[in-house]
């Protein structure tokens, strides 16, 4: 990152590597609808490439799919006098109205349609009603912006403060691969791991035997992308980078959970 207004906290990002400047995908094409690129070894004089520095903690990323919980309850889709409405009836994590889809718009915020429903979340004076059609997100009444209140919490509705959890019981996540070819090692040192010493205080030739010993530790850490504590359980089966002999190599398999 290069400073560009130290009160705005905004910069331009430079890809070490290839020289160029990241920039704001402009052309958007069927299959790509943002993103951004490394093309330019200049400054974009329109801005495309001067990015804001946004507080991670007071983002919620949510998964594609959730399930809202509040008052030990599910949010699912229910009729009521013909309207489609969301209440707090669900008791099963498993019920097919409970599941709900979260799609996001190029400026954060989110749209939701229950997974066995093709409509959308809008807003109604005193309601949500799950009656939209709109897919573009044109209509201002269906996007919505979940506000962080703790790693478990979130305020989506008005006036209600919610949990997000995944709808399933849980995951079993094998065969990761690594880019172990672009991994770099950093500040290589040499450190003494073991130390002794033996003396031959007699006139004569002597054979002696030194022992070093050293125990070595190897820690893992596992993080998901996701902003809010969610409560599905996930098994992890995949080898472990290891730094041996300034290159990284992958360990023998480990099993692993994590919540």
């Amino acid at each position: 990152p290069l400073e560009e207004d130290s009160v705005n906290k905004t910069y331009p990002f430079l890809h070490v590597q290839s020289g160029y400047y990241l920039r704001l995908r402009q052309s958007y094409s069927p299959d790509i609808t943002a993103g951004v690129l490394a093309t330019s070894t200049k400054i974009d004089a329109n801005g495309n490439d001067v990015f804001k520095i946004i507080n991670w903690d007071t983002l919620v990323i949510l998964p594609r799919y959730i399930a809202v919980k509040g008052n030990n309850m599910f949010l699912r889709l229910a009729e009521i006098d013909g309207h489609p409405y969301l209440q707090f009836l669900g008791e099963d994590i498993g019920e097919a109205a409970v599941a709900m889809e979260v799609f996001y718009t190029p400026n954060g915020d989110i749209r939701i349609k229950p997974v066995c429903s093709d409509k959308y979340w809008k807003h109604k004076p005193d309601w949500i009603w799950v009656d939209s059609d709109d897919t573009k997100g044109n209509d201002t009444d269906t996007l919505f912006y979940p506000f962080k209140v703790d790693v478990h919490t979130s305020l989506l509705l008005p006036k209600r403060l919610t949990n997000m959890v995944e709808p399933m019981l849980s995951r079993k996540i094998a065969n990761l691969r690594y880019d172990t070819e672009s991994a770099r090692v950093y500040d290589e040192k040499v450190q003494i791991v073991a130390k002794n010493s033996a003396s031959n205080h007699t006139t004569r030739s002597n054979t002696m035997d030194v022992k070093l010993t050293y125990t070595d530790t190897t820690t893992s850490t596992w993080n998901s992308h996701f902003s809010l504590g969610l409560e599905a359980k996930a098994s992890f089966e995949s080898g472990v980078p290891i730094i041996t002999e300034g290159s990284v190599e992958i360990s023998t398999n480990v099993e692993t959970g994590t919540e």
